[in-house]
């Protein structure tokens, strides 16, 4: 029973499909500026009408090493904020292209 269990898993594991990401984008930089909504990275999307810049409430998802050459092109899973700083997204999961 066991091993039908552990091969069952295994099975489910390895032919489970990841689901597609929502949109694509791309940072530019950070953004050293002092303000409430500032900070961070420049991010903004590349595959809808508004391509203006993004805040970004968890700039640390994203683990560059310090030798990063910006643009990084990325696809991301993301959620709307509803923050002071219109059109806050916090991203839930990416990957770099």
């Amino acid at each position: 029973m066991r091993f039908a269990i552990i091969v069952s898993v295994c099975l489910i594991i390895s032919c489970r499909k990841d689901k597609p990401f929502t949109n694509s984008g791309v940072i530019n930089g950070p953004d050293t500026r002092m303000c409430v909504c500032c900070g961070g990275l420049f991010f903004h999307f590349t595959d809808i009408a508004d391509t203006s810049n993004r805040w970004l409430a968890n700039p640390g998802i994203f683990q560059f090493s310090n030798d990063v050459k910006f643009p990084v092109y990325v696809q991301v899973d993301w959620q709307p904020l509803n923050e002071n700083c219109g059109g806050a997204i916090k991203i839930v999961r990416y990957k770099l292209l």
